[in-house]
């Protein structure tokens, strides 16, 4: 969010632009947790963990 306080406080920009990198920082924001999501999702996976203490041979 600093960046965009940023840009409001020093640019002088419209609404429709305020708006719009606000509506930008959200999708980024929710993209992020979406692939932390799927981080913690692939990390649970049980044949990750065999593979990471080698207990699972990988052809």
């Amino acid at each position: 969010m600093g960046l965009l306080l940023f840009l409001k406080l020093k640019l002088n920009l419209t609404e429709e632009e305020k708006q719009s990198l606000y509506q930008r920082r959200q999708e980024i924001d929710e993209s992020i947790k979406q692939n932390k999501t799927d981080l913690e999702e692939f990390r649970s996976n049980h044949d990750f963990w065999l593979r990471i203490n080698g207990n699972l041979k990988i052809n």
